[in-house]
Parts: structure tokens; C-alpha cells; sequence
């Protein structure tokens, strides 16, 4: 990281005045730290059914299991999984201070559900009661 803030200094120098006014935090002689295993849902059901849609007061269970990164299924991983269940994204548009523009990005920020579950021989599953207070436009965004 730290070779990327440095030749992005130096390399792309512009006539605006901002293309030094970034700084790298840290040791940047530290590897980025990659996960080792990857963790994947394989179902999520309300009562029992198959289900793609969360609906407020669903009692939700969600079913996982922890991969290698070659794809294959870690079935001697044992431990605990932490996860955060989020609402759909929401569009949030920046506000035009000191002269400059409107940026809208989509940004998930609403925990519907945060906790952790026992993992054995690579299969974990949690449920939980969806809150009132959820986005109730049906779609990937609003």
C-alpha cells in the first residue's frame, strides 16, 4: 500500500490542487490482511419456506456454511461466525458544502440484525424476528 499512496503521489500530478491532499495511515510495510476462508448463506427461510423477501415480525432462519478459498467445504472448521443482517441500501446524497457538488452513492445502514452463531463441521444456522422499522418498498433499492 504504502508503494501505491507513494507513485500515486508523485505520478499523477494534475493543475487542480488537491492530488496530494490524501495520506496513508499505518505501517504501510504491513500486508493487507486477506481472509484464509470465505462464508456463504445457503438458505434463508421464514416458517419453514424458501424465501428471498423479509417482511416485518418474520421469524427468519438463515443457514450457512465456511468454504476454503478453493471452493471447497471447510468441513473440519469449528468456532463462531459473527454476522450482521442489513436492511436494503438507501440512496444518500452528500450536501453541496464549500463549493462542491451533489454525490448520491447507495449505502446499506440499517442493522436489522446483529449476533453470532457456533459453527461445526463448517454448518452454522441463527435466526431472528425481523423489526417494525424496516424499508417496506419491495426491490433491491429504493
Amino acid at each position: 500500500m504504502g508503494d501505491v499512496i507513494r507513485l500515486s503521489k508523485r505520478e499523477n500530478i494534475s493543475d487542480g490542487n488537491n492530488e496530494r491532499r490524501f495520506i496513508l495511515l499505518g505501517d504501510p510495510a504491513l500486508s493487507i490482511a486477506f481472509p484464509r476462508l470465505n462464508i456463504l448463506t445457503d438458505s434463508v427461510t421464514t416458517y419453514g419456506e424458501l424465501t428471498d423477501t423479509l417482511k416485518a415480525l418474520a421469524n427468519v432462519q438463515i443457514y450457512g456454511s465456511i468454504h476454503e478459498l478453493s471452493g471447497e467445504k471447510a468441513t473440519s472448521f469449528n468456532g463462531t461466525v459473527y454476522m450482521e443482517v442489513f436492511d436494503k441500501p438507501e440512496n444518500i446524497t452528500t450536501l453541496e458544502s464549500n463549493g462542491g457538488l451533489n454525490a448520491t452513492f447507495s449505502l446499506q445502514k440499517s442493522v436489522l440484525y446483529k449476533g453470532k452463531a457456533q459453527v461445526v463441521n463448517g454448518n452454522f444456522s441463527f435466526n431472528f424476528i425481523v423489526p417494525k422499522d424496516i424499508a417496506y418498498q419491495y426491490g433491491n433499492e429504493n
